[in-house]
């Protein structure tokens, strides 16, 4: 049992984070936080533990707040008393603080492992000093950034001011919007927001925020501006576009400034009101609604110390429009006791032996060369099993955050898809990623479905099914969806930056590609003559030039020379946008600086920035003087999704169990506990539906059965290595022992006279060329790209997975692996007629213009008669056999 000590926010918080860090293998069980289920979740529990029932999963319970009392706090202090049968039963219990002087006993004995939760925001006191120095400074300039490089703690650091500026006399924290990398949820806020938190702190002061923002609005005429713009056109034609805007900003900016004036004016500004916003470069980046409005508000500043208010802002940069005040650059901070510190506390639960945990944390600190980004990353890893202390041993120093982030892809694309045989499924997440890196601001569901069939990929057809995977590996932890699904994006932006760095392993599956696929799909480029809608394609007209500028850079930084014909053919569609496509006029037209994408004139300029900056050359390019370009092959008519109300569902093609799909791995758990029998036919319907069953299945009389194949189930050191797949189990919904009406679907192994649908093949000694990484000189996987590993210790830990992998074919020499790979496809020997069965190799680590290679140099090859010949020889014979 885990008791937490500190402040209520602070010990919520952190359990929040640790909740969602926990692998779907647990079941919490959390008091108070308005989960109908957990009071007879609680009372299953507190049964197992009574009769002593072995575990079947880990179970944990959390209460965040002692003093609340929630209903069900008498069973759990019951259930403290008895610290062994918590173990054996496989429970395990987390309370929060208390108030109170005097504690139950239950909390107090041995068996309790105390943590102080305030330790979890990892305190930077030097730097909390000069946050709350400005904060208390009435003379202060008005406006405090907190700038530094990607992955230094800016939002930590921010999160940390929040509980110290709660604390100071005099000031309240109006309105915050924090991005949490834990906690998978990126920076977001709207200008409506922060006005409604500026009400309820006008409210605890007792006035009220409407009447004052009225007061002083009352009668102020708005004025507006015309804007007009004259555009000449390739054909001839000249087109003149007039705008009339509002000269005003929004009227949610007005009413701010109107009502801090007024509270001002009536003497009541009394307390520090303050704003924290955190990642104002991605505001910038992803055209969060209100952007403009904020500009607005900040320009105001010098008015801040007249309204007793004040603004903490956090950016990787500072923006040329934000007005000049206090900095706090984290770049030339020293965060490694931080660091440290951090991670001691995060691994407290997950690794409970101390010495291992403070070995752990050095190490994380190590890698993480002052970046929390980088250690969170780590830690997560550690926390889900991804990582283990000798992983860690092997890991080379992140250079950044990006750097980090390409690693951690690296580790999941090899261990978790391509080294259990799951190839495919990486290719799946390659593409997922690859179109979610697209645009900076994410994309939403339904455009990921309606763009995700695609000719020639080679991909799975069925969207859902890949949704569903990827929810179920450890890509979901770098990206994030919207409350109600619809919208995916990143949750920082060093992963959009790391996907978009990665050598795909299909180039149909790479970002160059679905970045084109993207032009062509929801802009009129390449097809001229195609009906196009610009209130629905919004997106596109906000991001074209983001995405033209990515695909110039990428052309002209490809390794080792320039892709030339990609650079052509992106040239040509920057001047099919400018020429061709009323792109301009389009975007003023449908300006709109209320929007999630403003559009109008200020975004047009920003586009073509990016393009320049991306290919200056273009600069010089004289528009509309020479031959229109030739256009390019129309694409396929872009599929328009249904609405998703009537959208069908399409088909699934039934495969095998395994082990990892949720809602088996709930089963065999023994978490698949229903409040009626029929809830429980229901998740028996839908694994019917969704996986392969036994023939035997089909002659059950009972709908409450199913018989089927689960991949990696039941097996035994001596199974594996005999080389099986899994086993059968018969599902049954049968009630829950003890738990007063409840149903459970309970796993039963099964011996099926079918037979095993994936016959046992037993490990081969030598692999074979393509079990083997791509690489340079490997002649099945030639027609790809060799991988490139950013330095030599990536090379180095390929090659040691490889000799740990095949330790009877391997052996390790000072920068080279010597390998026999088995290899029939070459000619036969003369003597006894049979082929050669074994290349004896040398994987050599090359230097590359952008990193490291492994090269395949193939010295000799032998016969099953142990014949050997040299290379030169072999070559000579498949020449004289063919």
């Amino acid at each position: 049992m885990v008791r937490l000590a500190g402040q209520q926010a602070v010990v919520k918080a952190a359990l929040d984070e640790f909740v969602q860090a926990l692998p779907a293998s647990v079941e919490v069980i959390r008091l108070g936080v308005g989960d109908p289920d957990a009071e007879a979740r609680l009372r299953d529990a507190a049964d197992d533990l009574a009769f002593g029932t072995p575990a079947v999963a880990a179970r944990l319970v959390i209460v965040d707040d002692l003093d609340a009392r929630p209903s069900g706090i008498g069973q759990v202090l019951m259930m403290a008393a008895d610290a062994g049968s918590l173990l054996r039963c496989g429970v395990r219990i987390v309370i929060g603080p208390s108030t109170q002087p005097e504690q139950p006993a239950q909390l107090t004995h041995d068996g309790v492992l105390s943590i102080d939760a305030d330790g979890y925001v990892h305190p930077r006191p030097a730097l909390l000093d000069r946050v709350t120095a400005w904060a208390a400074d009435p003379d202060g300039p008005g406006v405090l950034l907190v700038v530094g490089a990607p992955g230094t703690g800016k939002s930590f650091l921010l999160k940390d001011c929040l509980r110290v500026l709660d604390e100071l006399p005099d000031t309240a924290v109006a309105f915050a919007s924090i991005r949490a990398w834990v906690l998978q949820s990126p920076v977001d806020a709207q200008m409506s927001d922060l006005a409604g938190g500026l009400t309820q702190a006008f409210r605890s002061e007792g006035l009220d925020f409407t009447a004052l923002a009225d007061s002083v609005l009352t009668d102020v005429p708005a004025p507006v501006v015309q804007v007009e713009q004259t555009i000449g056109v390739n054909y001839g034609e000249v087109v003149g576009v007039r705008q009339v805007t509002s000269g005003r900003p929004e009227k949610v900016v007005d009413a701010i400034v109107a009502a801090l004036t007024a509270r001002a004016a009536a003497g009541a500004a009394t307390t520090t009101l303050m704003l924290v916003l955190d990642a104002l470069d991605e505001w910038e980046t992803y055209g969060l609604a209100g952007l403009g409005a904020l500009r607005s508000l900040l320009s105001r500043h010098q008015s801040f110390p007249a309204w007793n208010f004040k603004v903490l802002l956090s950016s990787q940069y500072r923006p040329d429009w934000l007005p000049a005040g206090a900095t706090v650059d984290l770049d030339h901070e020293d965060a490694g006791p931080d660091l440290r510190s951090y991670a001691l506390t995060r691994l407290a639960i997950a690794v409970p032996e101390e010495s291992e945990r403070v070995a752990l944390a050095h190490r994380v600190a190590a890698l993480s060369r002052g970046l929390f980004l980088v250690a969170a990353g780590y830690l997560d890893e550690i926390i889900h099993g991804d990582l283990t202390a000798a992983d860690l041993a092997d890991v080379p120093v992140a250079r950044n955050a990006v750097d980090y982030c390409s690693q951690a892809l690296g580790r999941i694309r090899d261990r978790y898809f391509e080294e259990r045989g799951r190839a495919a499924g990486w290719l799946d997440a390659e593409r997922f990623l690859s179109m979610l890196a697209v645009l900076p601001e994410g994309r939403s569901a339904d455009d990921m479905l309606a763009s995700w069939r695609e000719p020639g990929v080679p991909t799975s057809t069925d969207w859902y099914f890949v949704r569903d995977s990827l929810a179920e590996s450890p890509v979901r932890r770098y990206f994030a969806a919207d409350e109600t699904g619809s919208v995916y994006r990143f949750i920082h932006p060093a992963v959009r930056q790391a996907v978009a760095a990665l050598h795909p392993r299909n180039e149909q599956t790479g970002v160059a590609a679905e970045r084109r696929r993207w032009i062509l799909r929801h802009t009129p480029i390449g097809r001229p003559d195609t009906a196009w809608d610009p209130v629905g394609r919004r997106a596109a007209l906000a991001e074209v030039g983001t995405v033209l500028a990515d695909l110039l850079a990428a052309a002209a930084g490809r390794a080792p020379l320039p892709d030339e014909h990609g650079l052509a053919e992106a040239r040509g569609w920057v001047r099919e946008l400018l020429e061709q496509w009323t792109w301009i006029e389009t975007s003023i037209a449908h300006a709109d600086p209320t929007a999630a994408l403003p559009l109008g004139l200020p975004r047009v300029l920003q586009q073509i920035e990016l393009i320049l900056k991306a290919d200056p050359a273009l600069a010089d390019d004289e528009l509309w003087t020479q031959p229109r370009p030739v256009p390019l092959p129309a694409p396929a008519p872009p599929r328009e999704p249904a609405p998703a109300a009537t959208r069908p569902r399409p088909g699934r093609q039934q495969g095998l169990a395994h082990v990892r799909n949720a809602h088996v791995a709930e089963v065999l758990s023994g978490r698949a506990t229903f409040a009626t029998r029929e809830q429980a036919r229901a998740r028996l319907d839908a694994i019917r539906r969704r996986y392969q069953l036994s023939r035997e299945s089909k002659l059950l009389d009972d709908p409450y059965q199913i018989i089927l194949f689960i991949r990696g189930y039941g097996l035994g050191p001596a199974e594996l290595s005999q080389g099986r797949k899994g086993h059968y189990a018969k599902f049954s919904v049968v009630p829950l022992v003890g738990s007063r009406g409840r149903w459970v679907i309970r796993a039963q192994r099964h011996e099926s006279s079918a037979g095993d649908p994936l016959p046992p093949s037993p490990p081969s000694r030598y692999p074979n060329w393509s079990k083997l990484p791509h690489i340079v000189g490997n002649p099945v996987t030639s027609r790809k790209a060799p991988t490139l590993y950013h330095t030599l210790q990536d090379a180095e830990s390929a090659l040691k997975r490889l000799r740990d992998k095949y330790p009877d074919a391997a052996a390790s020499l000072p920068g080279k692996l010597l390998l026999r790979v088995y290899d029939r496809s070459g000619p036969t020997e003369r003597a006894s007629g049979k082929r050669f069965v074994l290349a004896n190799t040398e994987l050599v680590i090359v230097r590359v213009p952008a990193g490291f290679q492994i090269e395949a140099r193939i010295v000799s090859h032998m016969s099953p008669k142990g014949t050997t010949v040299s290379h030169e020889e072999f070559l000579r014979l498949e020449r004289e056999q063919e």
